[in-house]
């Protein structure tokens, strides 16, 4: 028995080198601007782009699913480890489930590092727009606030309500939210693409909390 034991928390801690090294290889790289554009623009974007049109095809949030299938997996796995840890008393597979659970959290964190925390190293929006950067004083941010602040006032009086005070969305909203930002897209037109259509979220409510 101890020799099965062995080869397999041996393939458990090898499963740990992929993930460890490609999160190492992005705090390497993360400061070398060209090849954060090179993964952020040619290689990420098109890819996430593609996915959202394909996962555009299913009338709920894939991506909502998944992360709740990957957390509820990630809680089964660790409750069992805890359980069997205590009936058995010896803990002799407990290194093993741990390593397995500690590599499926490190190719999570190594996925969120390249596909996420990738775009704050390339190049920003003013960059690539052309806009110029300046310090503002405090008075004209206040004011660029008060005149937002004016217009959402203005606005929501015209946003439909039931008699409990809850906001009607009107039936065609998700539909038009892809035309969104097609006045920002005329003015910058690195930010067009094809966009995906538009979801609810299931546990919107629970984000929101």
């Amino acid at each position: 028995e101890e020799s099965k034991r062995t080869p397999l928390l041996r393939w458990t801690l090898l499963a740990l080198c992929p993930p460890a090294g490609l999160t190492i290889l992005f705090f390497l790289l993360r400061r070398n601007r060209a090849a954060m554009n090179f993964w952020v623009f040619r290689v990420a974007a098109p890819v996430e782009q593609s996915l959202g049109r394909f996962w555009g095809q299913f009338p709920f949030s894939v991506a909502e699913v998944l992360t709740g299938l990957a957390l509820a997996g990630l809680l089964l796995w660790l409750g069992r480890t805890v359980v069997l840890a205590v009936r058995q008393q010896d803990g002799r597979h407990t290194p093993r489930r741990l390593a397995a659970l500690a590599a499926a959290l490190l190719w999570l964190w190594a996925g969120l590092c390249w596909s996420w925390n990738a775009v704050y190293y390339a190049d920003p929006f003013t960059q690539r727009s052309g806009l110029d950067v300046e310090p503002y004083d405090v008075q004209r941010l206040a004011a660029v606030t008060r005149w937002f602040a004016q217009r959402a006032a203005a606005l929501e009086e015209e946003m439909p309500r039931d008699g409990e005070g809850h906001a009607q969305l009107p039936e065609d909203c998700f539909s038009r939210g892809t035309a969104v930002y097609a006045g920002l897209e005329q003015e910058f037109p690195f930010l067009h693409l094809d966009s995906p259509a538009v979801k609810p979220l299931l546990c919107s409510k629970l984000q929101s909390a």
